[in-house]
């Protein structure tokens, strides 16, 4: 693959961003018709098989790599993303997806702390402030407001309102 500008990755960052942000969304509706592990593994297949697409127009093909390590990518692919997905899903079927959304806000204050504490790197005052500032509107959230969401979506995972 060819090297990236800083507008590419900025665009390639912020679809995921959205991409990922709208699966609370969308998700919501379909675990009403189909089972977490199944919306799951629908979801890699299709991304696999788009992910293949690429590689084949666009990659490199690393095929020695990925024969000689298939074992330990296998391993992380189902912890990493086959668990994690049904899981995500799981909690988004007995839940609202503002709250899969708040979770996943998370994450940079977790990777924060897990990179200190393995690392050893402890983030500077200016990249602790932006999960602070999201913490703070997690914090809101969390005080019993009701989300505009719920109004919509809130749903149980048979497609019946509560």
């Amino acid at each position: 693959m060819t090297r990236s500008t800083p507008h590419a990755a900025t665009a390639a960052m912020l679809f995921a961003a959205v991409s990922w942000g709208s699966l609370f969304f969308v998700g919501k509706p379909v675990l009403g018709q189909l089972d977490p592990i199944w919306f799951t593994a629908l979801r890699y297949l299709l991304a696999g098989l788009g992910m293949a697409l690429l590689v084949a127009l666009f990659g490199q093909r690393p095929w020695s790599k990925l024969r000689a390590h298939w074992g330990t990518l296998t391993r992380f692919g189902v912890l990493g993303y086959g668990f994690f997905g049904v899981l995500v899903l799981e909690g988004l079927k007995l839940s609202l997806p503002s709250h899969g959304a708040v979770l996943m806000a998370t994450l940079p204050l977790t990777t924060i702390l897990l990179r200190w504490l393995r690392a050893g790197v402890r983030a500077d005052d200016e990249r602790r402030a932006g999960p602070a500032s999201g913490a703070a509107g997690m914090d809101r959230r969390g005080a019993g407001h009701r989300s505009a969401d719920a109004e919509h979506t809130d749903t149980s995972a048979d497609g019946s309102r509560r």
